[in-house]
C-alpha cells in the first residue's frame, strides 16, 4: 500500500494483496474521507470496518460492518453494507454472495467454506501456499465445505485429498498440482 493522508482526504492506495481496513467516525470524517484506491475503483469507508483484496483484473470489497460507497471509473456506485460483498471491475461493480466463504475470515486465520468450488478455495490459499498452485479444470469444479487454518496450508491440502475425489501431487516446495483421482474422475 501507499498512504496519503492531507487535510481533505486520507487516501491507501492498495496495490496488491489484501487489508482489512477499519476507520473510526471522526468529526472532520465528511471534510476528509478515508478511501482506498485500487487498480478497479475507489471504496469510501462510511464510518466502517471492511476488507478490500486486489486480485487479478478485479479486487473484492467485504464489510464487517456499517458501509462503504464503490466507484469505479465509468461513474457507476454501489453502496454495500454490513455482512455484503461486491467485485469492482474496471467497467461493473457486481454484487455477490458472501454465506458461501467469509472473505474476511482471513483476519481470523481461517478459511470458512460452505459449498464453494475448489478453484475458489485454493485461490483463497494462494498467499499462504509457498510456491505456485496449479490445479486442474476438472478439480476446480469439487464443491467444498469445511473450515481450515491458514497457519497449516499443508494440513488443509492434505485434508482436502482426505475428503474429497482429489489427488495432489508436489514437486519439492515450489509447484504444488491438484487433479481429480484416479477413483474420482
Amino acid at each position: 500500500v501507499d498512504i496519503a493522508f492531507n487535510d481533505a482526504l486520507r487516501l491507501v492506495h492498495l496495490r496488491e494483496g489484501a487489508l482489512m481496513v477499519h476507520v473510526l467516525t471522526e468529526a472532520a470524517a465528511p471534510l476528509r474521507p478515508f478511501v482506498v484506491q485500487s487498480e478497479q475503483g475507489q471504496v469510501q469507508a462510511l464510518g466502517t470496518r471492511f476488507m478490500v483484496r486486489q486480485a487479478q483484473g478485479r479486487t473484492l470489497v467485504h464489510v464487517t460492518e456499517h458501509s462503504v460507497r464503490l466507484s469505479i471509473p465509468n461513474g457507476q456506485q454501489h453502496t454495500l453494507h454490513e455482512g455484503q460483498s461486491a467485485w469492482m471491475e474496471a467497467d461493473q461493480i457486481t454484487p455477490i454472495e458472501t454465506e458461501r466463504m467469509d472473505p474476511a475470515a482471513w483476519v481470523d486465520g481461517i478459511i470458512s467454506v460452505h459449498d464453494q468450488s475448489l478453484g475458489e478455495v485454493i485461490e483463497a490459499l494462494r498467499p499462504y501456499q509457498a510456491g505456485i498452485i496449479r490445479i486442474s479444470p476438472q478439480a476446480a469444479q469439487v464443491r467444498i465445505f469445511g473450515v481450515f487454518s491458514l497457519a497449516q496450508p499443508q494440513q488443509m491440502l492434505q485434508d482436502l485429498v482426505n475428503t474429497h475425489p482429489v489427488q495432489i501431487r508436489q514437486w519439492g516446495s515450489w509447484l504444488t498440482v491438484i487433479e481429480m483421482s484416479k477413483s474420482g474422475s
